[in-house]
């Protein structure tokens, strides 16, 4: 019997509603201890989210959110506990009608097959989990 797999979506469509607006981030190399740099950078991130909470919101983490390759050892939560202010703006999103994508990169490329982990970042996000997605916007892609 074959060991579970976390529900990845290869290419997930992702519907943007006509009046709705995109955010997308990439690259936060997210660390297990919180560092200056990735809490100014959670810090930022949650501002401007918070900014937007009124709008239908969209945002795209788009790959290397968590660092996950370089800090062997270190599981999906390890690393978003001392970040707990981004994954409350992110879940806050979702609170309010939007919703938050988080596209696998190679430095987070275990969450494609670490169940535990997936379930980790998606309790903790709010986020759908996928390899690629498709941003359709109102009248083509």
């Amino acid at each position: 019997m074959s060991a579970p797999r976390p529900d990845i979506a290869d290419l997930l469509e992702v519907d943007v509603p006509p009046d709705g607006k995109v955010i997308t981030v990439s690259d936060l190399h997210l660390p297990p201890a919180r560092t200056d740099v990735s809490a100014r950078s959670c810090e930022m991130l949650a501002g401007h989210l918070a900014a937007e909470s009124g709008s239908a919101l969209t945002v795209v983490l788009a790959g290397d959110v968590i660092e996950l390759l370089g800090s062997p050892g270190s599981t999906a939560t390890d690393i978003l506990r001392p970040h707990e202010d981004l994954c409350a703006a992110l879940l806050d999103v979702t609170a309010h009608g939007g919703q938050v994508i988080y596209i696998i990169g190679n430095h987070d490329s275990d969450l494609a097959w670490d169940v535990k982990a997936a379930d980790a970042v998606r309790e903790m996000t709010g986020a759908r989990l996928c390899l690629a997605a498709d941003l359709i916007l109102a009248g083509g892609r």
